[in-house]
């Protein structure tokens, strides 16, 4: 007879292997689950992986990376007047009321200096900045990335493209303010070259510093537009670079190319237990390779158990469902942007993608994963679906962008008119075709701009934006806030130049809010 404890080992045995069978089940359903969605988009022509996106270097004489890159060094030396004290371009003093920076008589932040001390802290760059401007020159820059790398791959030009723009913006006011506006013309053609020159790189943190670059040009070219001694021609040379910028596209190609570049990375999680805690380790608050609880308290074997137990579990039970979630998260943002292409608007879009997503789980959690998985990190459930959470307001700043691009277009061809006729037009349509193509729309519906000229021969020019209510052009902010930003308004308002005496009122509260 079979005794009470084989009895006892064999229904365990039993009990495990029955166990262990659900859970390989588990996993390879969804695992096929993913086949067969990575075949559906296949057979829909999507790309899913890096090599099917590679693209062919352009030609060394088209690409100006090689000479940005030589400037590269000289953005990390930092002044205490150009970074704490600097020049601000178009800053919002209350709603819908910018202050014109080149027009003051001094700079004033956190202290007070004068234009001679910011154009002899400028200096400091003029070689870097000569370098920026012949790098413009050329059509495109590629600094040869090489996306196989993932998540370790190094972005040293970011930083200072962006710093390089800021700086360009500096120059732009002190040219101004000296009169020169042929300078400040040529300076802000520098900007949007480098905007346009880095169209190519489809990385998501690339796009999101060209909207960046793209929005402080905007700013620069305001300052212009304020100034009195203005030419057609040099206003229509910014007008046809603002033209030439592209944002829908580029930020679409950068959600396929995070998706293939998600997907690699995944495939390399699984495949490398040391890539799986190299990668961990990147993404996490701190080091969830090897200094978890468990292995603070045990030595380097603990500590190897413990992440090689971290990968498997990972691997069988939680990184399909996640991949799933992610492709069809990032279906969802795709769809988003073809839906705005084919519509020439963002209300649409901005309406479903939010509840597509919800209906993937795809929405922020606070809970914790438990006491197996170290809480410091990321949680191992949503790695990578998580992710398209992040992307999701992509969006909402391509909307932005696109609205400062057709206000800059509409408001420098409505300067044209009054310096050709004297005075704004009555409605946007009179400057069809003499000073574009088209009138300029609204990305928000489709529909015109809207402008309407005020009884002091001024005008009010404004989007709707992304809630696509039209409230008339409320600058005000949609939220309760202290800044006067003017992509946080009710409306997004081209802004009318504050007065002296707003200006004024604006720095004693500014002051007064200081202890000053």
């Amino acid at each position: 007879m079979i005794s009470c404890k084989v009895r006892v080992a064999l229904r365990f045995a039993l009990a495990v292997s029955a166990l262990l069978l659900v859970a390989y089940l588990i996993h390879f359903r969804d695992r096929w689950a993913v086949a067969g969605y990575q075949r559906q988009l296949v057979a829909a022509g999507k790309k899913l992986k890096i090599e099917q996106l590679w693209q062919l270097p352009p030609l060394p004489e088209s690409n100006g990376a090689p000479l940005f890159s030589q400037t590269i060094w000289s953005w990390s030396s930092a002044t205490n007047l150009l970074d704490k004290n600097s020049l601000l371009a178009m800053h919002m003093v209350a709603p819908g009321k910018a202050m014109v920076g080149w027009d003051q008589p001094d700079i004033s932040s956190e202290q007070t200096n004068t234009w001679a001390e910011m154009e002899a802290a400028l200096s400091q760059f003029g070689g870097s900045l000569d370098l920026v401007r012949a790098a413009a020159e050329h059509p495109i820059f590629d600094f040869q990335l090489d996306y196989r790398l993932g998540p370790c791959l190094p972005l040293p030009h970011l930083g200072p493209l962006k710093r390089s723009v800021q700086r360009l913006t500096t120059a732009a006011l002190c040219d101004l303010h000296r009169g020169d506006v042929a300078a400040a013309v040529a300076d802000i053609q520098v900007m949007l070259a480098l905007v346009k020159a880095t169209t190519d790189e489809h990385l998501a943190i690339s796009q999101l510093v060209r909207i960046a670059m793209a929005h402080i040009a905007f700013t620069a070219t305001w300052e212009l537009l304020q100034s009195p001694n203005l030419m057609d021609e040099q206003l229509a040379a910014v007008q046809r670079d603002w033209t030439e910028l592209k944002f829908i596209e580029p930020a679409e190609d950068s959600l396929v190319l995070e998706r293939a570049f998600g997907q690699m990375t995944l495939e390399q999680m699984r495949d490398s237990r040391a890539e799986f805690a190299q990668i961990l380790y990147l993404w996490s608050s701190g080091p969830v390779n090897s200094r978890s609880s468990i292995g603070q308290k045990g030595d380097a074997f603990l500590r190897e158990v413990f992440v090689g137990a971290k990968q498997t579990y990972w691997h069988l039970f939680l990184s399909y469902p996640d991949q799933l979630r992610s492709l069809k998260g990032h279906q969802v943002l795709l769809d988003s942007f073809r839906l705005v292409r084919a519509r020439q608007s963002f209300n649409v879009a901005l309406h479903r993608q939010p509840a597509r997503l919800a209906e993937l789980g795809l929405e922020s959690r606070n809970d914790e994963f438990g006491p197996f998985f170290d809480p410091s990190g990321p949680d191992l459930r949503s790695i990578f679906s998580q992710s398209v959470v992040s992307l999701s307001r992509m969006l909402n700043r391509v909307l932005a962008v696109a609205v400062a691009r057709e206000m800059a277009i509409a408001a420098l061809a409505l300067k044209r008119y009054q310096l050709r006729h004297g005075h704004y037009p009555d409605d946007l349509s009179a400057l069809v075709p003499e000073f574009f193509g088209a009138v300029p729309r609204d990305p928000a519906d489709g529909q015109p701009l809207r402008y309407h000229l005020k009884p002091d021969g001024t005008f009010l020019l404004y989007s709707i934006g992304e809630d696509c209510a039209d409230n008339g052009g409320d600058a005000s902010p949609a939220v309760k806030s202290e800044s006067f930003n003017w992509q946080k308004g009710r409306d997004l308002v081209w802004p009318s130049p504050a007065t002296l005496e707003e200006v004024k009122a604006y720095r004693q509260r500014t002051a007064k809010k200081h202890g000053q």
